[in-house]
């Protein structure tokens, strides 16, 4: 299944105008640029950060699980790709 999803994505950029301004529009571009540093860094958040943080709302909060869940999505989310970002800059492009 997958790579059928893989192939008509091919076959889609090659001949849909629509998909190809997709794949360069800025955030698609933004996200293929820190997709190996976020692919380095996310296990350091999720294991760290979030884990912790989501034991705090759960267990000192008491918060609901599904809440407390959501709050560490859309708190450590953006710091993330923020992170990935500036490492992309300060490591990645040097080194490349």
């Amino acid at each position: 299944m997958v790579t059928a999803a893989s192939i008509a994505a091919i076959i889609l950029a090659f001949t849909s105008d629509v998909f190809a301004w997709i794949l360069g529009s800025f955030p698609v571009q933004f996200l293929g640029k820190v997709s190996y540093t976020l692919y380095l860094i996310h296990m350091l958040f999720i294991d760290w950060l979030m884990r912790d943080t989501y034991n705090y709302f759960v267990d000192e909060q008491e918060f609901a699980a599904e809440d407390a869940a959501w709050y560490v999505f859309f708190i450590y989310t953006p710091l993330l790709f923020v992170v990935a970002w500036i490492l992309e800059i300060l490591i990645d492009n040097p080194a490349k």
